[in-house]
């Protein structure tokens, strides 16, 4: 296990910088908690802590982490460090944060915590857990539809899932239910570590599916290169929510900007550190979403853009 990199963040002439240190005695502390954190995402954290006035704060980064067999004692460590706050993304650290700590607060990011059980409600959820929800579940129409705009005479949809994930395998019985309205039929391939891709895309292609439909895991994302290739390889046009993904080479997505959402988890984070409590929070949405388009992608698989998809999307190369 890597020790926990300190970050204090310092803001010099009003442009925030990056530094190494523990901070002072009276300086907050803040972890940071997740696999493969993307690095404008920590930028996007610790803007909106300069704007709420907290410029100079210690961040115990633990968004590094590259397994879920490493969230344990990560957190564990988080603890021993005397966090103020712990800001999680996804569900698997969110989970194994509650589960560590009933006093501690903590501001998810992504996941929905009415659904995972640890939160009472989305006005008030009550207890040490708030947070600013992806809604996820509310996408999945919009991305199949999506997807047919692309592959209109789709009948056979692939789903890439972490089968280990309840969200994940929740999120596949919505989307089978929503294809299948549509004429579609959807089969699940399920991986459940990055050693798993090649040969589930292999098996997969004996059933000549039309396109793939990607639910973004923490398990997927250091390796969403990877999951792309195999994508163009087999010919199957892929939709996903997260823009990330895209810009490694999926053709396209409509999701939140997840960026925007860890502004949003910052905000959270400066109000509780004023000393709100984290149960008076509650559980917040994303209100914007994006649609994404890798043109050279597209290409790639000889589609053309629909004109109509075209004039909103942010088009990547």
């Amino acid at each position: 296990m890597r020790e926990p990199l300190l970050l204090a963040i310092v803001f010099l002439f009003g442009v925030p910088q990056i530094a190494f240190g523990q901070g002072g005695p009276a300086t907050p502390r803040v972890a940071l908690l997740g696999l493969s954190l993307e690095k404008h995402w920590k930028e996007a954290f610790a803007s909106a802590l300069r704007q709420g006035g907290y410029g100079n704060v210690t961040i115990v980064d633990k968004g590094e982490l590259q397994a879920y067999s490493e969230l344990a004692p990560a957190t564990q460590e988080l603890l021993q460090s005397k966090v103020n706050v712990i800001v999680a993304y996804g569900t698997r650290a969110p989970a194994e944060a509650a589960r560590a700590t009933k006093t501690i607060p903590i501001v998810i990011v992504g996941g929905d915590p009415v659904t995972m059980g640890l939160a009472k409600s989305h006005s008030q959820p009550g207890g040490n857990v708030t947070a600013i929800s992806a809604r996820n579940v509310d996408l999945y129409g919009k991305q199949v539809e999506l997807l047919r705009e692309f592959v209109p005479k789709m009948k056979r949809l692939a789903i890439l899932l972490n089968p280990e994930s309840a969200e994940e395998v929740k999120g596949f019985a919505i989307l089978k239910k929503e294809s299948a309205s549509l004429g579609i039929e959807a089969r699940a391939i399920e991986v459940r570590s990055p050693v798993g891709l090649e040969p589930a895309f292999a098996a997969n292609a004996q059933w000549r599916p039309d396109g793939l439909l990607m639910i973004p895991s923490t398990l997927f994302i250091a390796h969403r290169e990877r999951i792309a290739a195999l994508a163009i390889k087999h010919g199957l046009p892929s939709v996903t929510r997260r823009r990330e993904y895209v810009q490694s080479g999926l053709l396209a997505s409509y999701g939140p900007n997840i960026a925007q959402l860890f502004h949003r988890a910052g905000a959270y984070t400066v109000r509780i550190l004023k000393g709100q409590p984290v149960g008076e929070l509650p559980i917040d949405q994303a209100e914007e979403f994006e649609l994404v388009v890798n043109e050279k992608t597209a290409n790639s698989l000889g589609l053309k853009i629909p004109d109509r998809v075209r004039f909103r999307a942010a088009i990547v190369q």
